[in-house]
């Protein structure tokens, strides 16, 4: 007489889970191209930089912080824009 319930066996299930994480994980490592950039996209690493270098210069003590905010501007979209 066979048992009355059937019992799974942990391993064949630890080798489905490792088998379903390697396919996810080759799926994932596929290359994709990158998008190409674009006027919107410069604009917000400008304004990025532009808070960075303001953010920079009252770090650094300086009572006005325009020309470090137009620098990081300016390094910000010329980052996005070479990247």
């Amino acid at each position: 007489m066979g048992p009355l319930y059937q019992v799974q066996n942990p391993i064949n299930t630890a080798l489905q889970g490792m088998g379903s994480a390697a396919s996810t994980y080759g799926s994932m490592d596929k290359t994709r191209s990158a998008p190409n950039p674009t006027i919107g996209g410069g604009m917000m690493a400008g304004a990025g930089g532009a808070i960075a270098g303001a953010e920079l210069a009252k770090l650094l003590g300086y009572s006005s912080g325009g020309s470090f905010a137009g620098i990081g501007a300016g390094f910000g979209m010329l980052s996005y824009f070479l990247s």
